[in-house]
């Protein structure tokens, strides 16, 4: 095998681990995604009657969507934040 054959090699088994990795965190973000939308909507299924509550007593349309959007992105933002706490931790980690 030449140098050149070498490198292509190499750059072969880098270039379908890196589209490998893409993919599963792709996966992941979307697992994610569904899994937001759910815990989001399970709450707002259950809280039907405080929602009919507010709006009898005068709450906008618009007070009530940020009640739930204000708790989705908090919750979002909370998992961002340990899943980068959990990215950087574990890149000091060394591959056996």
């Amino acid at each position: 095998m030449t140098a050149d054959e070498m490198r292509a090699y190499d750059m072969l088994q880098y270039s379908l681990t890196r589209r490998m990795l893409l993919q599963i965190a792709g996966l992941g973000l979307l697992l994610a995604a569904v899994g937001l939308y759910g815990v989001i909507a399970n709450l707002a299924s259950e809280r039907t009657k405080e929602i009919g509550i507010r709006m009898a007593l005068g709450a906008q349309r618009r007070n009530v969507i940020w009640l739930f959007l204000g708790n989705g992105l908090r919750l979002a933002l909370i998992g961002t934040a340990l899943g980068l706490l959990g990215a950087f931790g574990l890149m000091k980690v060394p591959i056996i």
